[in-house]
């Protein structure tokens, strides 16, 4: 008795109405690359997660070398897999799956070993060309946009949170930081 399992019934779909030998030939291959194709999609969210750790930490240069290396790794290493050695797809497949992996790993053990905690990700000495000021805090406030935005968000907006700890601020300072970032209307508070 023949046991039926997910990925042969997802290939099935794919059968044709009469006997094909080159489909029952490609079949079981299929369905293999299927399970490990589930095994891929793991190992590569897994890596995209730590990646985007890495670089929500700030450690955007490093994250950009290890994502680039590891690209043009993957060509070579399945060609040489493929066509030097002549292995099969599933070797391959598990050689892909093996190198998203240990990219994990070096992403992961990048941030834990925490270079980015180093890392002056907002502001500084000097400031951003964009900002012409700092707040009562010590981070670097944005200039108003000369001659409106246009109905487009500053540059800067985007690191008002980090430059500002917004709990900490009266009602009335908020709404004045608020209309610095330009276009946005904020009542006048007594």
């Amino acid at each position: 008795m023949r046991r039926s399992t997910f990925p042969a019934q997802l290939v099935g779909f794919f059968a044709p109405a009469a006997s094909d030998p080159i489909y029952a030939e490609a079949a079981p291959l299929a369905a293999v690359m299927l399970r490990l194709a589930a095994f891929y999609v793991l190992a590569n969210a897994l890596m995209v997660v730590f990646s985007g750790v890495l670089r929500g930490a700030g450690g955007t240069f490093w994250a950009m070398c290890i994502s680039v290396a590891m690209h043009w790794l993957l060509l070579p290493a399945l060609y040489l897999a493929l066509k030097v050695f002549r292995l099969p797809p599933q070797t391959a497949w598990l050689a892909l799956i093996f190198l998203f992996l240990t990219f994990s790993a070096v992403f992961c053990l990048r941030y834990r070993a925490g270079h980015w905690k180093a890392l002056r990700v907002v502001g500084g000495e000097m400031g951003w060309k964009c900002c012409s000021r700092r707040n009562k805090y010590g981070g670097w406030l944005p200039r108003p946009a000369l001659g409106g935005t246009r109905g487009r968000r500053p540059r800067s907006a985007a690191i008002i949170g980090e430059t500002m700890p917004i709990g900490k601020l009266s009602p009335k300072e908020y709404a004045e930081n608020l209309l610095l970032i330009g276009n946005i209307h904020v009542p006048p508070t007594d």
